[in-house]
Parts: structure tokens; sequence; C-alpha cells
């Protein structure tokens, strides 16, 4: 989804879901997939209100970077 732009590793990623889940934003059960054991994460209600909060923000923070690079690449072109 992020073309590489976003990989993080399990050292940063695991400790997320941990306070995640303790926190009551997901729940995380073991599954068996193919004959192998994992650990499946699903958003909560709450987990979803969270997400959606972020994603505004984020959403708003990415609108105005697009404007910067709009301003900037229209001065490159004149």
């Amino acid at each position: 989804m992020t073309n590489g732009c976003c990989a993080p590793t399990e050292g940063t990623l695991y400790p997320v879901l941990k306070e995640f889940e303790k926190e009551g934003y997901i729940i995380c059960k073991k599954e068996t997939v193919s004959g192998r054991s994992r650990k499946v994460c699903t958003l909560t209600e709450k987990g979803v209100k969270a997400c959606c909060t972020g994603l505004e923000a984020w959403k708003e923070t990415a609108q105005v970077l697009l404007d910067v690079h709009e301003k900037l690449c229209q001065k490159e072109d004149k």
C-alpha cells in the first residue's frame, strides 16, 4: 500500500500492537493459516473510532503537504 515508504520492523510493530491490545483498540487471537500459527488482530469499535480520528488528522496534514508541493512545483515550471 505504501510502495515501500513505510516498512516497520518487528521490533517497532509488535510493541505497538501489544499496547493497542492493552488499551482495547484491537483484539488478537491465534489462528492456523496454511498449517502455520499466526496472530491475527482485529480492530475493536474503539479502534475503528481512533483510526478514523487519526486518518482525518493525516488527511488534513497530507492536504497541506500537497498544497506546498503544488506551489513549489509551479515555481520550478516557470
